[in-house]
């Protein structure tokens, strides 16, 4: 099980590689970085040969999904995950209910440790396959819908 979720997807190009490339790379606006700014085009990020990684431009949420990816013949494979500014948080995020069970064992105890070990794992749970989870599927999906008009993929 990973802490963090991941996809890969392989799509079908309807043109040619280079033709989609071309499209994508105008829309894009390049940066090296992988940070949310202001912009009229469709994606953030940079393009190399086939190889492309990316973030949606929308504002606020489109910067929680990274994008990379290669273009060979007729296919795109793209690996969609979470970006690192956003891993950095909720991993913060999910380290709250770990420090609360430390500062509970080092602080005078009821005796209710085995209750509270309950509540720490069910937090936990919750925060990385309801909330995480949650929010990446809505991201990827609508960071993945953007590409596929981009790319004029099937």
């Amino acid at each position: 099980m990973k802490l963090f979720p991941e996809k890969t997807h392989l799509l079908r190009l309807n043109q040619q590689p280079e033709a989609a490339l071309e499209r994508l790379k105008r829309q894009t606006e390049y940066s090296e970085r992988l940070v949310s700014q202001r912009t009229s085009k469709s994606f953030i990020g940079s393009i190399h040969g086939n190889q492309f990684s990316l973030i949606s431009s929308a504002i606020g949420s489109g910067a929680f999904c990274a994008l990379n990816g290669s273009v060979t013949e007729n296919e795109v494979q793209v690996d969609v995950s979470i970006n690192k500014p956003f891993r950095i948080i909720l991993g913060i995020f999910l380290a709250f209910p770990l420090v609360a069970l430390l500062t509970m064992f080092a602080g005078p105890g009821e005796g209710h440790a085995w209750m509270n070990l309950i509540v720490v794992a069910i937090q936990l749970l919750m925060i990385r396959f309801v909330f995480i989870e949650l929010a990446f599927r809505y991201f990827s999906k609508h960071s993945l819908a953007r590409l596929y008009n981009v790319m004029d993929i099937e």
